[in-house]
């Protein structure tokens, strides 16, 4: 008996030291899978340039098609734009805009098949939650976050990084260099208005759907967006606060400020407008990191 109890005690040892070894592996197997997401997506937008001559728009809303009676005007992803140069050039096609709402009537008229339309690229396996739906992104364009265009109706608002509402920037614009500039990252944390039973709950929220843009305030012609009424939290994210930082209560007012971070311990993967993919530590400098999201703000990052 004293024998058996001998080897037992030395299987449990054992399982518990090889046990956090295999979940290490596991967790280094994950972020392969993820980085190499993050570099799908980063030569899709690079494919997207060489062919359209500009990436793809943060959020690309139509005037007047993608507007209701009301002026709220709502678009599409990034992701969405990019379907053709990732082999998914078929999903666009159940896409329906022949209601007025854009992105609101798409998904009312669509939603069923969208909303179960998985897309591994866009999603990090590192990343598991109770609210899972199978249409969930956690790969968020960068629209800037050191030089906001000031306090709007769902936060700042930033129009310095590559990505933003209706953007069109060509590579010549990145003066800052396509190897220093983030294009596309790591964001798990949910938005106010997100999918699931968490959706405009200030202490809960929900995650984002890969096919969902941001939405504005459209003027009297429905020809623009006035103001600083763009929210973008839905398609967009910026550098303003930390990597991994928590807004403690979700609001209306602070929907565009939801932070990147990932589920990997320490930081968060970025993929570059060069198309190479980095992990950025989560206390990396705040001026270097934010001077990484801008796209001609002809910072220095050596010296910064």
């Amino acid at each position: 008996m004293v024998e058996l109890l001998v080897v037992i005690a030395i299987i449990g040892i054992l399982v518990a030291l090889l046990l956090p070894a295999v979940q290490a592996a596991r967790e280094a197997a994950r972020r392969s899978q993820c980085q190499n997401n993050l570099k799908q997506n980063g030569l899709a937008a690079l494919n997207f340039e060489s062919a359209r001559g500009h990436f793809p728009s943060g959020s690309e809303t139509i005037f007047p098609e993608h507007c209701s009676s009301t002026g709220d005007c709502r678009g599409t992803s990034y992701a969405v734009q990019m379907l053709p140069y990732m082999e998914q050039g078929v999903i666009p096609d159940i896409f329906d805009f022949d209601q007025e709402g854009g992105t609101l009537s798409l998904w009312a008229n669509s939603g069923d098949i969208l909303e179960n339309t998985e897309l591994s690229v866009f999603r990090c396996p590192s990343f598991f939650d109770d609210v899972n739906p199978p249409a969930r992104k956690d790969y968020f364009a960068i629209c800037g976050g050191r030089y906001p265009e000031g306090p709007g109706n769902s936060g700042e608002v930033f129009y310095d990084g590559v990505y933003y509402l209706n953007s069109r920037t060509r590579i010549s614009k990145i003066t800052d260099g396509t190897s220093n500039t983030m294009a596309i990252g790591e964001a798990i944390h949910y938005v106010l208005r997100g999918w699931g039973p968490g959706s405009m709950k200030p202490r809960e929220g929900g995650p984002s759907l890969w096919f969902l843009g941001g939405n504005c305030q459209g003027n009297s012609d429905r020809t623009d967006c006035f103001g600083l009424t763009d929210f973008h939290g839905r398609s967009l994210r910026n550098t303003k606060l930390p990597m991994n930082s928590k807004l403690p209560i979700l609001r209306h007012e602070n929907a565009n400020d939801t932070p990147m971070g990932s589920a990997h311990t320490g930081g968060a993967q970025f993929a570059y407008c060069d198309g190479h993919v980095d992990f950025l530590q989560d206390d990396i400098d705040m001026d270097v990191y934010q001077a990484l999201s801008t796209r001609a703000g002809g910072e220095i990052i050596n010296e910064l």
